[in-house]
């Protein structure tokens, strides 16, 4: 799952969506994931890859694993939590145990355009 920042996936959301993300998690050959024994995850979202302040995080509460045997997960994003504007870096952060975290950014453009 790890990714180059000039291969990081894109997305696009539009500011102050209300959107449900869906992720589907395959790794570097392009095999689906299993994610159905994953104890914990996070998504955190932020402006600069480097930055410790994160504008959004999203708790393994939130996520729906209904999918995830199939690699599939989702969780829900607010109007507040799209209330941004530009480029920002997700950081999705999955914990099957104490060592073995995956990890796997991706950027997302929050657009403000009326269009």
């Amino acid at each position: 799952m790890a990714l180059k920042h000039d291969t990081a996936p894109k997305l696009l959301i539009n500011q102050k969506e209300v959107i449900t993300l869906s992720l589907n998690i395959v790794d570097a050959q392009g095999v689906v994931q299993d994610l159905s024994s994953a104890t914990d995850l996070q998504l955190t979202v932020k402006a600069l890859k480097t930055s410790s302040t994160y504008d959004i995080t999203i708790a393994f509460a939130s996520f729906d694993t209904t999918n995830a045997a199939t690699g599939i997960i989702t969780c829900p994003l607010t109007a507040t939590n799209t209330d941004l504007q530009g480029e920002y870096w997700a950081l999705l952060k999955i914990t099957f145990s104490a060592t073995n975290i995956k990890k796997g950014y991706f950027k997302i453009f929050f657009d403000s355009s009326e269009e």
